[in-house]
C-alpha cells in the first residue's frame, strides 16, 4: 500500500506490507489534515487472532477523528487526549466483543502545526528525525529490553538478539489509563529535514544508520517509504512493516509577530477607502473634541494604558469636563476621586462622552483609574 502526497510545507510517502512471514498485516497507518494541523499515525497491533489488526485500526481512526472534531490551543493536551481517547475506545470495543479481549496496539503520532511538529507514542513503534548531519530517535521504546538497557544490564546490540526483544511494556487497550509520552515543546524543522514514523518491522531488519543512509541517497525520490520497506523485505521481512516518511520543505524563518502580520487578510481596495475615510473622520472629530475640552478647562488623567485598544479610545474617553460626574448611574463621584469600575466602555461620540448638564453617564473599562481635577 503506497501513498505519496505533497503539501505546502512538506511532502510525504507512506507504505505498509505484511512482510514475508506473517499472514495478516496488523499494522495500520493514517494521515489527514485536521482542524488542529496535519496528523500522521502508525499503529502496530498485538493480540490473538485478528484482534491486533482491529486494535490498530481503531486507534488510528479514533486519533484522526478526535483531532478533527474541535480546535484546541495546546498541542500537548491534544495529542495526550487523542491517545487516551483511542485507548478507551479499544477497551470499550473489547468489552462489547469477547473475541477481541486482550487486543492492543502501539501508537506513534505526529501533529504538524504552523512551523512546528509535535509527537506522542506508546509501545515500541518509533519516530526518527534527521537533519543534514545527524539523525535522532525521538522516542524511547516501552519494552522489556529497553528497561534492561536503561539499567545498564544490556547494550543496544545485545537487545537486538534478546529473546524478549518484542515484549512491550505499554500499549493502548491494556490498561484504563495509557499515559503516553508526549513532547512538551514543538520542534522547528529546517528545509530538507526528515521525519520517520515506523513499526518495529522496519528497524528490526534495517540498522538505524543504514535507514538514514538510504534516505540520504534517495532524498529526491517521492517513494522513500516504499524503498525502505523493500530493503526490509529483502533483509528478511519477519514482521509487518509500516513506514511514513515526511520531508520538510523550505520555509521562511521569521518572528512570530511577522508571521501573524503576514497571515492577516489584506483589505480590498474598496475597504481601504472606507478605512481611510473613517480614520480621517476620527482625526477631525478628535481635534474638535480637544478644542471643546480646552475651552471647558484643564483635565488630568491617570490611566492604565493596557486596557485600551486604540489611541482614539483614550482620546475620547478620558478628557472629561471638570465638574461632578456620575458613572452608569451607580457610582457617584466628584472631582479628585479615583474611579475604578468593573464594567466595559460605552463607545459613543465625543459629545456624549463629555459630561454635560448632569444628563450623561460614562462606563469605564475594567481596572481604569481616572483623576479628575476641577478647572481653575
Amino acid at each position: 500500500m503506497l501513498r505519496t502526497t505533497t503539501i505546502k510545507d512538506f511532502t510525504f510517502s507512506e507504505y505498509s506490507h505484511k512482510g514475508q512471514v506473517r499472514e495478516n498485516n496488523e499494522d495500520y497507518f493514517l494521515s489527514s489534515d485536521t482542524v488542529n494541523g496535519y496528523v500522521f499515525v502508525v499503529c502496530d497491533g498485538v493480540g490473538g487472532g485478528n484482534a491486533g489488526e482491529v486494535a490498530s485500526e481503531i486507534a488510528a481512526k479514533n486519533i484522526i477523528s478526535f483531532l478533527s472534531e474541535k480546535w484546541g490551543k495546546k498541542p500537548f493536551d491534544l495529542l495526550n487526549n487523542a491517545l487516551e481517547n483511542a485507548n478507551s475506545e479499544i477497551l470499550r470495543q473489547a468489552q462489547l466483543n469477547s473475541s477481541l479481549r486482550g487486543m492492543g496496539t502501539t501508537i506513534t503520532a505526529v501533529l504538524i502545526r504552523d512551523e512546528k511538529f509535535y509527537y506522542a507514542h506508546a509501545g515500541d513503534s518509533r519516530i526518527y528525525f534527521s537533519t543534514a548531519k545527524k539523525y535522532f530517535r525521538l522516542t524511547k521504546d516501552h519494552s522489556f529490553v529497553q528497561n534492561l538497557i536503561d539499567k545498564g544490564d544490556l547494550t543496544e546490540a545485545e537487545a537486538e538478539l534478546h529473546p524478549k526483544k518484542n515484549q512491550i511494556t505499554k500499549a493502548a487497550g491494556i490498561f484504563a489509563k495509557l499515559n503516553p509520552v508526549v513532547s512538551k515543546e514543538g520542534i522547528i524543522p529546517e528545509h530538507g529535514n526528515f521525519l520517520i514514523l515506523c513499526s518495529d518491522g522496519l528497524y528490526s531488519e534495517i540498522p538505524e544508520k543504514e535507514i538514514f543512509e538510504i534516505i540520504k541517497t534517495n532524498e529526491a525520490e517521492n517513494n522513500i517509504a516504499e524503498i525502505l520497506t523493500k530493503v526490509a523485505l529483502d533483509n528478511g521481512g519477519n514482521d509487518n512493516i509500516t513506514v511514513q516518511v515526511i520531508r520538510f520543505l523550505k520555509t521562511e524563518t521569521i518572528g512570530k509577530k511577522e508571521i501573524e502580520t503576514k497571515n492577516k487578510i489584506k483589505p480590498t481596495t474598496k475597504k481601504k477607502y472606507i478605512y481611510w475615510a473613517a480614520a480621517i473622520f476620527v482625526f477631525v472629530t478628535s481635534l474638535l473634541s480637544l478644542a471643546y475640552i480646552l475651552y471647558l478647562g484643564e483635565v488630568e488623567r491617570n490611566v492604565n494604558a493596557k486596557t485600551y485598544q486604540t489611541s482614539v479610545s483614550i482620546y475620547y474617553l478620558h478628557y472629561l469636563r471638570s465638574d461632578s460626574l456620575k458613572t452608569n448611574g451607580e457610582y457617584p463621584t466628584k472631582p479628585g476621586d479615583n474611579i475604578e469600575l468593573l464594567s466595559s466602555i460605552f463607545k459613543t461620540t465625543p459629545e456624549n462622552i463629555i459630561y454635560n448638564n448632569k444628563k450623561k453617564s460614562l462606563t469605564l473599562l475594567l481596572g481604569e483609574k481616572l483623576i479628575i481635577k476641577k478647572a481653575d
